[in-house]
């Protein structure tokens, strides 16, 4: 076994440095990391006790150090640099010691008693703490339960997220983008596995509704601008005027007799020293990656992330219900606005970049302008730019801001799939459906679609009518596009079918509708309430199709990111259920409210005339008659005005096989 490392040596040489390189930093390290590699490898050869690990590792030393630190103090905030510098170039098993001897407590605690969220010593406690729990996570096996389990650990990263939701100005400097990045990582890995803490970390933060305030930050950080929070904030405070320590105090109900909340949030209002701010003006990718972290996270608690998803009425209805919510729609739309102009901007820096580079590539001298301009980008961040967020390629941010694009959209779409197993939930939900592109449109998302498509344009399209700038001179790098412009388009016929209508006969609604009905309206003078009725009720088909519409927009997603292997199989599938489609043609016949073509004994659904996918079981047949199929239970219920005057019972024979057939099943 290898001799314990010398933390004292070496936080002593550290702490008398104060303008040390990183890899300066790491020279220093080595002898640290090749004690610390060598002891856990030496315990790991005979059998040992957790006590020997604990003496052998000196935790008792580290632990020691961390308690003794100050804030604002440049010793104490290098000293926690090199310890993370340690815990990264070290086996991820050392972080896993410290999870297991209770070496984050010192962390929180250290957290907690600078009580300046702001101060870079606890923005680098931040640092080593998510440190800590990937890497422990991964020694562990993805295991995060012993982080999960507990609550002070959960407290200080809420906290601190919703610190730099209400503090915008300190969101935007480096420190404050890399600690926010942090924060929603360790959520996000915290809240991916089905275990029983993980699952209580993630309801929590649904209770605390994190959501709002990760929409907030995202906002933030799409626009640049501290000034788009204060919309944002209010519309996640619900109009009233709740503040952080109000929401930090709900995370008590964590675990009986879990920690105190985390004393920093509550001087958060007052928290601003600025010593993290300075940094050079110029952080749009980090702010484009740090928009698209927080919305996939935000797309993941809302339950697209949920394990299984039931694309039926039931399994939709928390998606539903939460996009419902007063203030949801208005907190999606600047989102999404400020992450189709960060795409449009990263495809112009990635446009000027190839052509760039293909000009002095031969000299290489492209290259070494590229690390003269980040040496320089890196001296501007000041003595904290250790807290700045990770750097990714722009391929890698580009595939980032495109799948966070794709999630909300998603997220904004995939409830109106209309699906029930009765009347009412088909009912239920044409009514959602309803209500969701009203918001929508009264929104102005309309707008924000046009946006969207205009910075994933085609190289030929014309310059933008929406002020983003001109035309692109190649072709758009991304997977997405094609699904992008398919999704806005679709946007942009849905929600002004039912808005604009609505909004000409002065229909308003009173808010969430319980009853199993369609929307309980206000309605304006010279419009009878009865005709607007029957009008909602006659676009039943119409939002069936509409629904139909938004699963082939997502298998189309799905289909982006496929292996050309994938994309062949996916290709041969469509042209079997081609080949199905000529064996049995739609026939064609009137339809009241003006859906897709009706088919008659083929294998087509009668109401939407879609094929069954290739490889699955027939649709079922109308219990009653069995002379034409359905794909779900949704549209038999919404053709049965039609198919009811023709519809007969079926020969004795046809009865009697009908008895072992089930009824149309739910689509998935």
């Amino acid at each position: 076994m290898g001799s314990s490392p010398n933390w004292k040596a070496f936080f002593a040489a550290i702490a008398s440095t104060d303008s040390l390189t990183l890899d300066e930093r790491i020279e220093l390290a080595k002898p640290v990391i090749a004690a610390v590699d060598g002891t856990l490898d030496g315990l790991l050869s005979a059998p040992n006790s957790s006590s020997k690990v604990y003496k052998a590792l000196d935790i008792a030393y580290l632990n020691t150090t961390i308690q003794s630190l100050e804030a604002g103090k440049p010793e104490a905030y290098r000293t926690l640099v090199a310890l993370n510098d340690v815990l990264t170039a070290s086996t991820p098993r050392f972080a896993w010691c410290l999870v297991e001897h209770s070496f984050l407590n010192a962390l929180v605690r250290l957290h907690q008693r600078v009580a300046k969220m702001d101060d870079p010593v606890a923005q680098a406690a931040v640092l080593v703490l998510c440190s800590i729990t990937l890497l422990a996570g991964h020694a562990a096996g993805d295991n995060l339960e012993a982080v999960a389990s507990r609550p002070e650990v959960c407290e200080l990263v809420i906290s601190q997220l919703i610190y730099l939701a209400v503090t915008p100005a300190v969101l935007l400097t480096a420190g404050g983008l890399g600690t926010a990045a942090r924060c929603i990582q360790m959520c996000w890995e915290l809240t991916r596995h089905p275990t029983p803490h993980c699952k209580g970390f993630r309801e929590l933060l649904q209770r605390t509704d994190l959501a709002a305030r990760l929409l907030v930050i995202a906002t933030v950080a799409a626009s640049g601008s501290p000034a788009a929070a204060a919309g944002a904030a209010e519309a996640a405070a619900g109009g009233e005027a709740a503040s952080a320590a109000a929401l930090v105090s709900a995370m008590a109900s964590l675990e009986a007799g879990a920690g105190k909340a985390a004393t920093g949030a509550t001087s958060a209002a007052g928290a601003s020293d600025g010593s993290s701010a300075g940094g050079p003006d110029d952080l749009f990718e980090e702010r484009l990656a740090l928009a698209a972290q927080a919305t996939s996270l935000v797309a993941n608690l809302a339950g697209l992330g949920t394990r299984g998803l039931e694309l039926s009425a039931a399994g939709l209805a928390p998606q539903r219900a939460w996009l419902l919510r007063p203030g949801t729609l208005g907190l999606l739309r600047p989102v999404l606005d400020g992450l189709a102009d960060g795409l449009a901007e990263l495809r112009r820096r990635m446009e000027a970049n190839a052509s760039g580079s293909g000009s002095d590539s031969s000299s290489g001298s492209g290259e070494a302008e590229r690390q003269e301009r980040e040496k320089a980008r890196l001296q501007a961040l000041g003595p904290y730019g250790d807290l700045r967020p990770s750097t990714v390629s722009r391929r890698r941010l580009l595939d980032q801001a495109e799948g966070a694009v794709r999630n909300l959209l998603f997220l904004l779409g995939l409830p109106t799939v209309v699906m029930g197993s009765s009347e009412e939930d088909v009912v239920e939900a044409c009514g959602f459906v309803i209500r969701h592109a009203f918001g929508m449109f009264t929104e102005g998302y309309v707008d924000t679609m046009r946006a969207l498509r205009a910075a994933v344009a085609e190289p030929s399209a014309a310059a933008s009518t929406s002020g983003r700038g001109a035309a692109f001179t190649s072709p758009y790098p991304g997977d997405y596009a094609d699904f992008f412009r398919a999704f806005a388009g679709h946007v942009e016929t849905v929600a002004p079918a039912l808005g604009v209508q609505l909004e000409d006969w002065g229909v308003r609604f009173t808010g969430e509708q319980a009853a199993r009905d369609l929307p309980t309206m206000q309605v304006g003078d010279g419009v009878d309430a009865r005709i607007a009725q029957s009008w909602l009720k006659g676009q039943i088909q119409e939002i069936i199709n509409w629904g139909h519409s938004v699963l082939n927009l997502v298998r189309m997603a799905d289909q982006a990111k496929m292996s050309p292997q994938q994309r062949q199989q996916a290709q041969q599938q469509l042209q079997q259920q081609q080949a199905q489609q000529q064996a049995f043609p739609p026939v064609a016949a009137p339809h009241a409210y003006g859906g897709a073509a009706v088919s008659g004994g083929g294998s087509n659904c009668a109401s939407c005339g879609a094929a069954p996918p290739a490889g699955n079981p027939p649709f079922q047949h109308c219990g009653k008659c069995r002379t034409v199929r359905y794909c779900s239970r949704a549209c038999q219920v919404a053709h049965w005005p039609q198919h009811k005057p023709v519809c007969k019972p079926a020969a004795p024979a046809a009865t009697a096989d009908a008895a072992s057939t089930p009824t149309p099943a739910t689509a998935r």
